[in-house]
C-alpha cells in the first residue's frame, strides 16, 4: 500500500506518543475548528490591487511562503478590493497545507490581515492560549521529525488533508508544560524605561533571554528599521535622534 502512515518510521513515532503517561488526543479532537484559506482569484474578487507598502482600507496579506520556520512571519504585502475577505482572529494557527509546513499563532489585534487558499486555519473558541501555541510548536515538531510528511497527500512536498486530522496524534501535555512552551514562543515584557547608549546593550541582553520568540523577532526588525534610519539622517547630513522603543 503505497501511504506513509502505515510505514515502520511512522508507527515507530506514533507508538511513542500513544504511550505518553498522560494520554494523547488527535488533532480533530483538539478543540480546534478547520477554516480553509479563501482563494483571492481576481474572477472571484471583481476587483484586486496588490502593494508591497501598506495603504489605508487595504488587507494585510499572509501567505504560507512568508512564514518562517520558528513560527513567525517574514513579511506582509498588502490587498485593496472590495470584497469582503474572511480575516484572521486572534490566537488563529495558520499552516501552509502544500509543501512548507509552516505554521504561526496569529498574536495581533490587526483586525484585517487575511491568508490565502494555500494558508489554512485552525481555530478555537475554548482553547487556552498556552495549548493553542502548544499545539502550533508540536506540529512544527511532528513536522520537522517527518512525522506530518508520512500522512501528506499529492505532488509537490504534498499537502496534510483535513481527513487525515484523526491520524494526528498530539500528546496531552499538562498545563504547567504548556504555559513553559507558550511562553518561550510568546512572552510579551516591556523593556526598561531608561536605555540609553551607556546601558543599552546589557539592558537588550537582560531583555532577549526572557523574551520569546514573537517578541524576538519584533524587536529584530524594529532594530533594522530604527538603524536604516539613523543611517539615512547620516548620509544626507540630519540629526540623529535615537528612538530606543520601536516595536
Amino acid at each position: 500500500i503505497d501511504a506513509g502512515f502505515y510505514c515502520e518510521k511512522f508507527k515507530r513515532m506514533q507508538f511513542t506518543i500513544k504511550n505518553y503517561k498522560n494520554g494523547y488526543s488527535t488533532l480533530d479532537k483538539q478543540g480546534l475548528t478547520f477554516k480553509p484559506g479563501p482563494s483571492l482569484e481576481i474572477r472571484l474578487l471583481g476587483t484586486r490591487i496588490d502593494s508591497k507598502e501598506e495603504r489605508a482600507g487595504f488587507y494585510r496579506l499572509v501567505t504560507p511562503k512568508q512564514i518562517t520556520n520558528f513560527g513567525t512571519v517574514l513579511s506582509y504585502s498588502y490587498l485593496g478590493t472590495a470584497y469582503k475577505i474572511p480575516t484572521l482572529q486572534k490566537k488563529d494557527i495558520v499552516f501552509g497545507e502544500s509543501g512548507t509546513g509552516r505554521s504561526f499563532v496569529y498574536l495581533e489585534d490587526h483586525t484585517k490581515t487575511i491568508t490565502n487558499a494555500h494558508g489554512h486555519v485552525l481555530r478555537t473558541t475554548e482553547c487556552s492560549l498556552e495549548k493553542v501555541i502548544t499545539i502550533r510548536c508540536l506540529l512544527a515538531y511532528l513536522k520537522t521529525i517527518g512525522f506530518i510528511d508520512l500522512m501528506t497527500v499529492g505532488g509537490s512536498g504534498g499537502h496534510l488533508s483535513p481527513s487525515y486530522f484523526d491520524r494526528v496524534t498530539i500528546p496531552n501535555l499538562p498545563e504547567k508544560k504548556q504555559k513553559e512552551i507558550a511562553k518561550l514562543y510568546y512572552n510579551p515584557i516591556d523593556r526598561s524605561k531608561s536605555l540609553s547608549l551607556r546601558n543599552f546593550l546589557e539592558e537588550d541582553h537582560k531583555w532577549n533571554r526572557r523574551a520569546g520568540i514573537i517578541e524576538l523577532d519584533k524587536s529584530a526588525k524594529g532594530l533594522k528599521k530604527c538603524l536604516n534610519n539613523v543611517l539615512d539622517k547620516i548620509i544626507n547630513n540630519k540629526k540623529v535622534e535615537l528612538n530606543f522603543f520601536w516595536e
